[in-house]
């Protein structure tokens, strides 16, 4: 999609957020994605925002429960800045 997407809601639970999601979010785009280990306590909603100069922000919300991610993401290992935290956090800008 051109110019990227306004919410982007992943509905598997993923080991981190995949860096490509960021790319396909436009500036003020939010995105909601569970992330935790699967069929375990411990997922967490995080909610992500991308502002007007490409960085981006991460909160995490509520506690969940979903299915786990698959394919070839879940085979890639976790890259640097895309990674949970307590609180918020800024990640770098995704271009």
């Amino acid at each position: 999609m051109k110019g990227g997407f306004d919410v982007i809601i992943v509905t598997c639970a993923a080991q981190y957020a995949p860096p490509d999601l960021f790319k396909q979010l436009k500036p003020g785009g939010r995105m909601l994605i569970p992330i935790g280990q699967p069929f375990k306590r411990g997922q967490l909603l995080y909610v992500y925002t991308k502002d007007e100069d490409g960085k981006v922000r991460s909160r995490k919300d509520v506690g969940v429960f979903f299915i786990p991610m698959t394919g070839a993401m879940m085979n890639r290992p976790k890259q640097g800045g895309t990674s949970e935290s307590s609180g918020e956090k800024t990640l770098p800008s995704v271009e």
